[in-house]
């Protein structure tokens, strides 16, 4: 999915309200007592050799972007150590055992691009699709992937999530898109090689919420990293939500719940959920590219972590 193509679903109010406290509101935007200054936000590496896109010049009368207080923004942990996880075996869902995809992306580069059946997955392929895009520890294995959070998941960052995700509670957006503002983007990872996958809902909880907490996260996300969106991947509607389950019942609950719909068209993918707990969902997502033949660059980030 282009940007623009989000852009006009998502609600207006979204973006109004975020550019009032980015821009116009002096105060910070969780204390609303003390000025908000423009506090350094982690950017991408410059490793790409891209040149970055013209700076806007913005009026006068308009402050420098900034949404919180110095005192707000460091009494937050920010980028806590990555966890990594072990990817499991490939998905054996009855939904997968579709007619291969054999048609390769125009801009994908010149190697055997399909999406083969369960029953003949590639064994290279299956080697070589979970490659970390960031450095791993000496005893991580090809079959882990490393997730990077912004910060963990308690005091007001989990007030702030709960509030957005389950009552759309807007005055909470810009505390949320100054957290995503921290994360670096992964080395080598950028708009020309790259697309950003955040973890699809089913049908029957978008019909519920009536909008998709994660996909607008991961929109922000891709404005900061200039990384575009992709929604090749569906969720099968049987999975209920992951809150309040235990370990073993998340991974039951999650078990071949992702399916992909089409080829990937790019070669490094960088998966996004918004809050990980034990990482079962981005592990099951990530399964679902043991099908692909062609070699992947796998990686993901979340908004906050659970200790423990």
């Amino acid at each position: 999915m282009m940007l623009a193509e989000l852009r006009r679903m998502l609600p207006t109010y979204y973006q109004l309200g975020l550019w009032r406290s980015e821009y116009i509101q002096p105060y910070c935007c969780v204390c609303q007592v003390n000025p908000s200054v423009a506090i350094f936000y982690a950017h991408a590496d410059t490793a790409s050799g891209l040149k970055p896109k013209t700076a806007w010049r913005r009026p006068a009368w308009l402050k420098q972007a900034s949404l919180l207080c110095p005192g707000c923004h460091y009494q937050i942990d920010w980028l806590p150590p990555a966890t990594y996880l072990d990817i499991p075996a490939p998905p054996t869902h009855p939904a997968l055992h579709a007619t291969a995809i054999t048609a390769q992306p125009s801009n994908f580069p010149p190697a055997a691009a399909t999406l083969s059946t369960l029953s003949s997955p590639s064994p290279s392929g299956l080697a070589a699709a979970n490659h970390l895009a960031t450095p791993k520890p000496p005893s991580a294995s090809a079959k882990q992937l490393s997730v990077q959070a912004a910060t963990r998941y308690n005091d007001i960052i989990r007030s702030a999530i709960i509030a957005f995700k389950y009552k759309e509670d807007m005055t909470t957006l810009p505390l949320l898109v100054h957290a995503l503002r921290q994360l670096p983007r992964p080395h080598g990872h950028h708009r020309t090689n790259s697309v950003l996958l955040s973890v699809p809902t089913t049908n029957r909880r978008l019909k519920k919420r009536g909008f998709d907490p994660v996909t607008i996260l991961s929109y922000y996300l891709s404005l900061h990293w200039d990384i575009s969106l992709w929604n090749g991947v569906s969720r099968i509607d049987d999975a209920v939500s992951q809150q309040g389950l235990s370990g073993q019942e998340r991974q039951q609950n999650i078990r071949n719940a992702f399916q992909i719909d089409a080829l990937p068209p790019k070669r490094r993918i960088i998966l996004f959920d918004d809050v990980v707990t034990t990482g079962t969902t981005l592990k099951e997502l990530a399964a679902c590219f043991n099908l692909v033949t062609h070699p992947l660059i796998l990686s993901a980030c979340c908004l906050a972590k659970v200790d423990g």
